[in-house]
């Protein structure tokens, strides 16, 4: 039987397993240490021993961890391992990470909707508690963030817009800590922006989405960044990020799927 992640249904409490984009790094944050964020994981791909970082991951039990639907829509399970108890995404190398048993992503995601985009990672390797491997509390059902609340954000991606050449991916995990945008200012921010030359790819924020940032600072998730956790409360998985319009970008979010709404399918799952 798979490993229960245990989930408070109770408002405003959220309780875990003990504690023992365009459309796809950080953008004006600061290296932080793993022992801080002891649930980050870094999803790699690769094979015959040579593993690349592709996507952030949170560990949520010592056999599951959760990532985006997006992240894992085109791989093969047997390419993945994921790499946790390290603030470094580890570059080119051999495989020492935890192999994946079993990838299940959300059945209602959406790729051009970008609903529902959450993914979770079955490991076939037990994760063991350290002093730099832990695990994120997931929230109920119930659970609300109230706008402004502060939220830190984490990634190895790029820390700037993507240009003409290839931005490659920070070596180190990065934080950066944003605020809960109100969900209607989100919406309608990108409503109006869908509505501008060019732009009518971008998604609608959906409700099973939660939007962050800092008023009047570039600030934000981006390219790399994907999978990477959104936490309140040092633990509290608030979301993993999804997609955002231009990287710290002062007039629009960054937006990650919001955990709460999913947490009945991640308890359904993982029983």
């Amino acid at each position: 039987m798979r490993v229960l992640v245990l989930i408070a249904l109770l408002v405003g409490v959220a309780l875990a397993a003990p504690n023992t984009s365009s459309l796809e790094r950080i953008s004006g944050g600061s290296e932080t240490k793993i022992q801080e964020y002891k649930f980050m994981g870094a999803l790699k791909i690769g094979a015959i021993a040579v593993y690349t970082y592709h996507c952030g991951a949170a560990l949520i039990s010592n056999t599951v961890a959760l990532t985006t639907a997006d992240c894992v829509k085109l791989t093969v399970t047997s390419t993945l391992q994921l790499s946790v108890g390290s603030a470094s995404s580890g570059g080119l190398i051999s495989g020492s990470g935890l192999r994946i048993q079993d990838v299940k992503s959300h059945p209602s995601f959406d790729r051009p909707k970008q609903a529902y985009d959450v993914a979770i990672l079955f490991l076939r390797d037990r994760a063991t508690q350290s002093a730099t491997v832990g695990y994120a509390r997931v929230p109920g059902v119930t659970y609300n963030i109230a706008d402004d609340t502060e939220a830190v954000a984490l990634g190895w991606g790029t820390t700037k817009e993507p240009g003409w050449f290839p931005e490659s991916n920070s070596e180190t995990l990065k934080s950066v800590t944003l605020k809960i945008v109100n969900q209607e200012k989100c919406k309608t921010d990108y409503k109006y922006l869908q509505g501008q030359p060019l732009n009518g790819y971008l998604p609608d924020v959906h409700d099973t989405m939660i939007c962050a940032a800092v008023v009047n600072e570039k600030k934000g998730a981006c390219k790399g960044d994907e999978g990477g956790a959104l936490v309140v409360s040092n633990d509290i998985l608030a979301g993993l990020f999804s997609w955002v319009y231009r990287c710290g970008d002062t007039g629009y979010a960054s937006v990650f799927t919001r955990i709460s709404t999913v947490a009945k399918w991640i308890i359904d799952e993982t029983a």
